[in-house]
């Protein structure tokens, strides 16, 4: 009884932190979008197919819109007769480096917008985020709290063995000596 009992708890334990990871890669994971290049991206640039764009220097993470030339000039390339217009008028893209793209879209942006005097390149560039203390705090709890259980288990599991406490109790076993029943006094040696 004592075993299925520990069992429990092992599992009830060990389903915990497994329901945990799968709630944060759930939260987490990446939307599934299409793959593109760094030159694919320069290229829509170049081409002058680029209408706004956003620009987060926090994450990296760059939305495209393009034009109506740009769309219909993808979907003959890939064959797509789909109406996702859309979908294939925004581009999602993570550039590795916030700062060296600015700095290649830059005269480009510049060309698009001597070009285009009645309709300029539309753009924002939005600073990187701050986390809040709060937030920082939180991590700081449910590392504790992940601590705190870890050892609240396996003071149960543990608990099975014998007394909880003790756990390693032979440093105060008492142990007979052999030597002292060789050195009893008797009367006969009075």
């Amino acid at each position: 009884m004592e075993n299925k009992k520990n069992i429990r708890n092992l599992i009830v334990y060990l389903a915990i932190p497994i329901i945990l990871i799968f709630i944060l890669f759930f939260v987490y994971k990446n939307e599934s979008t299409e793959e593109y290049k760094y030159s694919q991206i320069l290229d829509y640039f170049n081409k002058g197919q680029v209408t706004e764009f956003t620009l987060n220097y926090g994450t990296g993470e760059l939305k495209l819109k393009l034009s109506d030339d740009a769309v219909t000039e993808s979907n003959n390339n890939n064959n797509n007769n789909n109406n996702n217009n859309d979908k294939k008028n925004e581009i999602k893209y993570f550039v590795a480096n916030p700062v060296v793209f600015y700095e290649d879209v830059k005269p480009l942006i510049a060309g698009y917008n001597s070009t285009h005097t009645e309709e300029p390149l539309k753009y924002d560039i939005e600073r990187a985020t701050e986390t809040s203390w709060i937030f920082n705090i939180f991590q700081y709890l449910l590392f504790i709290g992940i601590a705190v259980s870890v050892v609240i288990m396996m003071r149960k599991m543990s608990a099975g063995l014998g007394d909880a406490g003790r756990q390693i109790g032979f440093a105060k076993a008492k142990i007979k000596n052999t030597e002292d029943e060789k050195r009893k006094t008797t009367f006969a040696d009075v």
